[in-house]
C-alpha cells in the first residue's frame, strides 16, 4: 500500500459513544500508518473535506472527493474513503438513537429521511457565506466532547441539530434536481401512519394494509430508502415517545406503559431495556449525566 495515500475504513467506534467528531489532521496524525479495516454498523456520517483530495466509495461506486464539500454516508451502507496527506476536513459520526434524543420541537424521522436524499446525491458543495458558520458549530462540537461536564450529551444532540438546520437549508435547492424514488411516497406514508397511530398500533401488518402493500414489501422500500427495516422505526417511534415521557420525574413506568397500549408492564419493562439499551430505572437516574467516553 501506498504509505503517501491515507486510508480509513469505518471508523471502528464504541457502542457506548453513540456520537463523535474527528479532525481529518487528527485521523491523519493518529491512524496514517494502521490501514486497518475498521467496521461501523448503523451509524451516519458526514465528511466535511475543507481543503485537498482524495476519493470516497459507497457500496463499491466510487467518487471523487473535493475541497469544500460535505460527503454523506446513511446506515446499511459499505463504505471507505481515501484523503491524501495535507488535507483539512471533519469526519462526524453517530448513531440514530443520538439523532432522536433530547428533541422535542422536532421529529427525527424526518431527519432520516433527509439523510436518504443526501444519499441520492451524496456531496453537497458549501455555500462561502455560511461556511465559517457552520465550522464555528462543528469546533464548539469538538470541544464539547472533550468536557466532562453535566448535560454533555444534551448540547451536543443540539449542536449536531444546528448544523444539520445548515444543510437542510443549502440542500433545499439542490433537491429539486435529485431523481427521488418513487418509493419514498409509500415512506413518507408510512412515517405519516406512523406518527398517529405508534401508541396503538405496533405491527408491521397494520400499516401494509393501510398503504395496501404487503408486509413484506413495505419492509423492503422502508429498509432501501432508510436502512431499517419498518419494524425498527416503530420501535424508534415507541421508545422516543417513553423516553420524553421519562424526563418527567413524577411519570412511572405503569403510566408510561398505559399510555403507549402496553397492558403488561413487564412486558413494557422488557421492551425498553431492549429498545433502549438500558432499563427503565437506569435511564432515568442517568438521563442528566455526562455522555459516556
Amino acid at each position: 500500500m501506498n504509505s503517501n495515500v491515507f486510508l480509513l475504513e469505518d471508523l471502528q467506534v464504541k457502542e457506548s459513544n453513540p456520537f463523535e467528531i474527528y479532525t481529518l489532521e487528527w485521523l491523519e496524525e493518529n491512524l496514517q500508518n494502521q490501514f486497518a479495516h475498521l467496521q461501523r454498523q448503523d451509524r451516519f456520517e458526514i465528511i466535511w473535506l475543507k481543503s485537498g483530495s482524495g476519493w470516497h466509495s459507497i457500496n463499491n461506486y466510487q467518487y471523487p472527493l473535493s475541497s469544500r464539500k460535505l460527503y454523506f454516508i446513511v446506515p446499511g451502507q459499505d463504505h471507505k474513503f481515501q484523503i491524501h496527506p495535507g488535507s483539512k476536513g471533519y469526519v462526524l459520526s453517530f448513531t440514530e438513537s443520538f439523532l432522536h434524543q433530547n428533541h422535542d420541537d422536532f421529529n427525527p424521522m424526518h431527519e432520516i429521511v433527509l439523510f436518504k436524499q443526501f444519499s441520492e446525491k451524496p456531496e453537497l458543495a458549501i455555500n462561502t457565506e455560511i461556511e465559517e458558520e457552520m465550522e464555528d458549530v462543528l469546533i464548539r462540537l469538538l470541544k464539547e466532547t472533550e468536557n466532562y461536564f453535566l448535560h454533555k450529551s444534551e448540547i451536543l444532540s443540539k449542536l449536531l441539530k444546528i448544523f444539520l438546520i445548515y444543510l437542510k437549508r443549502q440542500m433545499q435547492a439542490s433537491l429539486a434536481d435529485v431523481q427521488i424514488d418513487p418509493h419514498n411516497h409509500l415512506l413518507n406514508n408510512f412515517l405519516y401512519l406512523l406518527e398517529n397511530n405508534f401508541r396503538v398500533k405496533k405491527a408491521v401488518s397494520y400499516y401494509a394494509s393501510e398503504l395496501f402493500v404487503t408486509p413484506n414489501h413495505l419492509n423492503h422500500v422502508i429498509k432501501k430508502n432508510t436502512g431499517f427495516c419498518a419494524r425498527h422505526h416503530i420501535q424508534q417511534r415507541i421508545i422516543l415517545e417513553a423516553k420524553k415521557m421519562a424526563l418527567h420525574k413524577d411519570a412511572s413506568m405503569k403510566e408510561i406503559a398505559s399510555y403507549l397500549g402496553f397492558d403488561d408492564v413487564a412486558h413494557f419493562s422488557k421492551f425498553f431495556k431492549n429498545a433502549a439499551g438500558a432499563n427503565f430505572t437506569s435511564f432515568k437516574k442517568n438521563q442528566f449525566g455526562a455522555l459516556p467516553s
